[in-house]
């Protein structure tokens, strides 16, 4: 699975580049969603290794993320004073913690040199954080005299992006301060980046970390460093999945509620659906569903094995995902033999449950369905294998999805 780094150049009202916009897209137009925090983290580590004075010529880089992108470790890499950080709204619901931990962060790159925008809703929705940025964002449309004019009244600049015929680059020339889109200048390609490497060293982080602790509060600690990743446990855990009476609203709560197998789980679903978002999610979905149904099918009747069915299901097309050969990926990522059998040997207890999850994956769409037909033969078949009634089965399947769809939502 490849992404491109880009840039799109930004210049002064006198006609002068200041700057470029960085940003990763897997189309050949601009990725202009709500990145998230692991193509973040992609994109921070792409812009270092690729250098940062190489991308415009040593003029300052404009980069686009989410607020609570900030709070990533991430940002070290690079020099606060060659970067202008253009910040849109949080994943995170709970956005008044977040704006609070981010505003500490904004005053202390912007004493090492590092500058700010928002775009005008957010300047118009947060007044405490229209004070310490630098720049106000506008597109085309959101023009007016008086709405520049409040700008300019607190001392700030004014960006306008996304500018697609002369006719806006006429007026924003007038009102603005800077001026970027299509008409200014196209985006450029800088580099094109496989991410299975990034997919790989997160693996190898995450499985060292799921192999060496036991204690739920160690991992709950971590899920705490990573914004984007805490925003996402409690939405999974307070979702209607699990339909919990009443809401679930610390980190450790939530991991509690897990338990340490559905945690560690958790946690690395999370972290590869990041990068499964920018592909084929229909892959993923598959993936999800599987890892859930051999986890359900283990549990009837090779219940020691529920953990690994469960992770032999959620590997199972990940070579698909990634474009590489599956079984040397995953022992170089240290996953046990005992999960690979399922892929390596039809006739083991993994094996078997990895064919009859594969058969109810490529069924599960009608199977969910209200009007499909329970008489067929095959769940039959397998609720017999199984043990378990066919009603039992179908909820299996149903509940799979289920639990796929939030994942994928999340």
């Amino acid at each position: 699975m490849r992404v491109k780094l880009s840039k799109q150049s930004i210049f002064n009202t006198q006609g002068n580049r200041v700057g470029a916009e960085v940003f990763l897209h897997s189309t050949d137009k601009p990725h202009n969603g709500a990145s998230s925090n692991r193509l973040i983290f992609i994109m921070i580590k792409s812009i270092a290794e690729y250098g940062v004075t190489r991308i415009d010529d040593g003029r300052k880089i404009f980069i686009r993320i989410p607020l609570d992108s900030l709070l990533m470790k991430i940002f070290d890499l690079i020099n606060p004073f060659s970067v202008i950080y253009k910040l849109y709204p949080p994943s995170i619901s709970n956005s008044t913690i977040v704006l609070s931990k981010v505003i500490g962060v904004i005053k202390k790159l912007k004493a090492e040199g590092a500058d700010f925008i928002i775009p005008f809703q957010m300047y118009e929705s947060s007044p405490e954080l229209g004070e310490v940025v630098d720049i106000i964002e506008f597109t085309p449309s959101e023009l007016n005299i008086e709405r520049v004019s409040t700008v300019r009244a607190n001392k700030k600049k004014i960006l306008v992006t996304n500018i697609s015929n002369k006719e806006d680059l006429q007026i924003s020339l007038k009102m603005g301060d800077f001026v970027s889109g299509p008409v200014v200048e196209e985006p450029r390609l800088l580099k094109e980046i496989k991410l299975s490497p990034f997919l790989r060293s997160t693996l190898l982080r995450l499985l060292t970390l799921l192999n060496t602790s036991e204690d739920i509060k160690e991992y709950a600690k971590v899920i705490e460093t990573d914004a984007g990743m805490s925003a996402k446990l409690l939405r999974f855990v307070n979702s209607a999945y699990f339909s919990i009476q009443s809401q679930i609203k610390s980190i450790e709560q939530a991991a509690a509620f897990f338990g340490l197998k559905q945690l560690r789980n958790f946690i690395l679903v999370i972290s590869i659906n990041d990068y499964a978002s920018v592909g084929d999610t229909k892959l993923w979905k598959r993936s999800l569903i599987r890892a859930k149904i051999m986890e359900g099918l283990a549990k009837k009747k090779y219940l020691q094995l529920a953990a690994e069915a469960y992770l032999a299901g959620l590997f199972s097309l990940i070579d698909e995902l990634i474009e590489e050969d599956k079984i040397s990926f995953l022992r170089r990522v240290n996953v046990g033999e005992n999960i690979i059998s399922a892929y390596t040997d039809k006739t083991s207890p993994l094996g078997i449950l990895l064919h009859y999850a594969e058969i109810l994956e490529s069924n599960s769409t009608r199977i969910v369905a209200d009007e499909y037909d329970t008489s067929l033969p095959v769940l039959d078949e397998i609720a017999e294998r199984f043990g378990i009634p066919k009603d039992e089965l179908i909820n299996i399947v149903k509940l799979s999805y289920i639990m796929a769809d939030t994942v994928i939502h999340l």
